[in-house]
């Protein structure tokens, strides 16, 4: 995989926000590392969005809380090209699934790190 340089000021690397789309399995597999705990959960939930939204970027992953926040955004199509517009809607269906994915994701965080299984 070819690796994309992040502009000034940013770093690919856990904590910090990251930018562009084509670093976003280098960037996963980062997390993964700092956060082996969470390695499943990251995997599935970029496979699970990766099928329903191609070329969506991850913003950032990080610990909040005690709590994974997988910060992402929607593929630029979804935003009819503009990269700060709104979900257009024909896509808003696939926004509010994708969102319920990283809901998901966000809450088992919690099951994972927890030794019985109580958030």
């Amino acid at each position: 995989m070819t690796e994309y340089p992040e502009p000034p000021g940013y770093q690919n690397s856990p904590g910090f926000v990251k930018s562009i789309p084509h670093n976003n399995e280098t960037y996963l597999e980062k997390c993964c590392a700092a956060y082996p705990f969470w390695a499943d959960i990251l995997r599935e939930t970029d496979r699970k969005l990766e099928e329903i939204a191609p070329g969506y970027n991850i913003s950032q992953i990080k610990d909040k809380f005690g709590g994974l926040r997988y910060y992402w955004n929607p593929p630029l199509e979804w935003r009819g090209g503009d990269r700060l517009g709104v979900i257009v809607p024909e896509f808003s269906d696939l926004n509010d699934k994708a969102r319920m994915i990283v809901a998901e994701a966000e809450e088992k965080s919690y099951l994972a790190l927890s030794p019985n299984g109580e958030v």
